[in-house]
């Protein structure tokens, strides 16, 4: 998941949040390799296409940088944690 347990969330999600989360949630099971819940061994197009979309500078709808500005996360904050577990360098 996306957010941490700790911070809040007493404003409640849209429909369209909730949607651009999932996205990103797709993509970060996409970066792992994992598929239907199950870790796969090795990189395939949606790992390498994950890596390009994740550090793209991009900017327009459905970007990485656009979705995070839109839902009010720091994409910054989350490519740091993405490096730490090893999934982008």
């Amino acid at each position: 998941m996306i957010f941490d347990d700790d911070e809040d969330h007493s404003k409640p999600l849209t429909p369209e949040e909730i949607l651009w989360i999932k996205v990103i949630e797709t993509a970060v099971d996409d970066l792992a390799g994992v598929r239907g819940g199950e870790q796969k061994t090795k990189a395939n197009a949606n790992t390498f296409g994950a890596k390009l979309w994740f550090q793209s500078a991009r900017v327009e709808p459905g970007s990485f940088l656009w979705i995070c500005d839109h839902i009010d996360i720091d994409a910054g904050e989350m490519l740091k944690n993405l490096k730490l577990k090893g999934l982008l360098k």
